[in-house]
């Protein structure tokens, strides 16, 4: 998928830029993806852009930050989802 996704926004990459590193391709695979196809879409197109080398690495995508933050039990912005109404430090965020 990750593969379609490059070729597909082909014209947004840089010159130099040929694909994905060994690395990379093992933790797109082992990634959970919860923000599902659009995360995936974002992120290599982010990392096409991005990266400076031949081919894209696991640190180009920002996976193993992700997964570290989420072993370690941290979110973004406090809540567990981020979003406004969410449950935050256990108890119900006030949306008015």
């Amino acid at each position: 998928m990750a593969n379609y996704v490059f070729h597909r926004f082909a014209d947004e990459r840089g010159q130099r830029v040929k694909g994905f590193s060994e690395d990379a391709l093992q933790i797109m695979n082992s990634y959970s993806w919860p923000g599902n196809i659009r995360e995936l879409i974002n992120r290599v197109r982010r990392a096409m852009v991005m990266c400076d080398k031949i081919l894209i690495n696991a640190e180009d995508l920002g996976l193993e930050r992700r997964q570290n933050q989420r072993a370690k039990g941290q979110s973004v912005g406090g809540s567990r989802c981020g979003r406004a109404g969410c449950h935050k430090g256990g108890r119900r965020a006030k949306s008015w």
